[in-house]
């Protein structure tokens, strides 16, 4: 690896490690703050939230596999 691979690298894996031990201050405050947010959470990242659950890689399957099998 270059030097620019691993300086992207370790500035990735401190950005995460950050972002991570700051959320978990967050929400060990109480059951509250860890599954509502502390009920500060804006309308779209709620949205967000609920709908990520619905992208998967089962309807792209079922698409690739179509063409597959009538050969398009």
């Amino acid at each position: 690896m270059s030097a620019i691979d691993l300086a992207i690298l370790v500035a990735y894996v401190g950005a995460v490690l950050t972002i991570g031990f700051w959320v978990k201050r967050r929400a060990s405050k109480g059951l509250e703050s860890y599954f509502l947010g502390g009920r500060e959470l804006p309308w779209w990242m709620i949205a967000m939230s609920g709908s990520s659950s619905y992208f998967d890689i089962t309807g792209t399957m079922w698409i690739v596999s179509m063409f597959v099998a009538y050969g398009f």
